[in-house]
């Protein structure tokens, strides 16, 4: 009999209150959801495809472990989910490319040469989903470790957006060719999960990297960057400060300023904020002992200080080599440091500015000596992606 009432009582919810459950889980229990009925899954598919979608979930931090001897080793790679609270299941281990350097909207991008880019849905495993690999034409500037980002189509139509690729190094003969500034390329193409395929004939270029960030400093490794309002996409360098972004709509960087709101600041990212209408600044002070977070006016670029890492947090990941990676007022702060296990903090900066600390679970590895340097990166995962490939684990 309660069977029967409990049938009974799920049917007469109706679409909208439906929704409202579903849109409430985690997104791996969403998927799970999606399972139970096809009524469950034609919901689950309506919000998926919701314009604000992507913007209720929290991003998801990446690590992606690489072996310089063994590229086989190069392709494990970790998923935090932020939602999951259930300590070691908050981290899901899939397959990476080895050549797999940059993650952002939703995509991992892959280099097979120095000219071409390979994107996929996170989380769609290389080993067992090779098919979801999609190339771009070639590059009009081949180059190694660029800055790659998702941004706003210029097209109009469903499913549309842009591959953005900044920066990056060139090398000629095994070394960086330090004079040449490589153009900033835009492609525009369709998302399949919501359109029919179609794609611009080849790469857009505009002005390259302001001459003030160096070729030699202007691959990914040494930068960060948040896209802000749509429309900037700010780019920060790690050590030098130096911050310019680039004006979508005008085609045009700013020109670039030194932001270290704290004379001591050795190392700085940044991060869109809440919303992306803000600009999070966080960096690594003077001593290497302390980090902090700073809310950024991405017009005047005035900086003021909203936070400081707990010292309890401190202790596991610094002095030492730090990254620091972010989206929608989510940071996370990782250890590049093998001996110290790669571990983790992430810190939600919210609305009214108030920062949240935690730590994060250990990875889930027992022998992390086979990665020679961890990969990170921060993006949302799409739930329209994963109903089309399937949960993940």
């Amino acid at each position: 009999m309660s069977d029967r009432v409990s049938s009974c009582s799920w049917d007469r919810l109706g679409w909208d209150l439906t929704e409202l459950i579903l849109s409430n889980l985690p997104l791996r229990s969403m998927l799970r959801a999606s399972a139970v009925c096809k009524a469950w899954r034609d919901v689950l598919l309506s919000l998926a495809h919701a314009p604000r979608q992507r913007e209720v979930r929290r991003p998801w931090l990446f690590l992606h472990g690489h072996n310089n001897v063994v590229p086989r080793l190069a392709r494990t790679a970790f998923a935090y989910d932020p939602d999951d609270d259930d300590g070691h299941s908050s981290w899901v281990s899939f397959t990476l490319p080895p050549d797999c350097f940059a993650g952002a909207g939703g995509y991992a991008f892959a280099s097979p040469s120095p000219s071409r880019l390979a994107f996929a849905p996170l989380l769609c495993d290389c080993d067992t989903d090779a098919a979801a690999w999609r190339h771009t034409p070639p590059l009009a500037s081949s180059r190694c470790n660029p800055v790659v980002a998702v941004v706003p189509s210029s097209s109009s139509g469903p499913g549309r957006l842009s591959f953005l690729v900044v920066g990056g190094a060139r090398f000629v003969g095994g070394l960086v060719d330090i004079e040449d500034r490589l153009p900033t390329e835009l492609y525009d193409c369709c998302d399949t999960a919501a359109g029919d395929g179609g794609a611009s004939s080849g790469w857009e270029q505009c002005a390259p990297l302001p001459a003030e960030f160096g070729t030699g400093s202007s691959s990914s490794l040494w930068l960060s960057s948040a896209l802000v309002r749509g429309r900037f996409f700010f780019v920060c360098g790690t050590y030098s400060c130096t911050v310019s972004a680039f004006d979508l709509p005008r085609r045009a960087w700013t020109a670039p300023r030194e932001l270290r709101p704290a004379p001591g600041l050795v190392a700085a990212f940044v991060a869109p904020g809440r919303g992306a209408e803000r600009l999070v600044l966080a960096g690594v002070e003077e001593g290497g002992a302390a980090f902090g977070v700073w809310d950024v006016d991405p017009a005047t670029l005035a900086a003021r200080k909203v936070g400081e890492m707990p010292p309890e947090l401190a202790a596991g990941l610094l002095p030492g080599s730090v990254r620091c990676v972010g989206q929608d007022g989510v940071l996370y702060v990782f250890s590049e440091e093998q001996h110290r296990a790669y571990a983790a903090c992430a810190c939600e900066v919210s609305e009214r500015l108030a920062c949240r600390w935690r730590k994060l679970p250990p990875l889930p590895v027992a022998e992390l000596s086979r990665f020679h340097k961890m990969v990170a990166f921060c993006s949302p995962v799409l739930l329209r992606h994963q109903l089309r490939s399937g949960p993940a684990h």
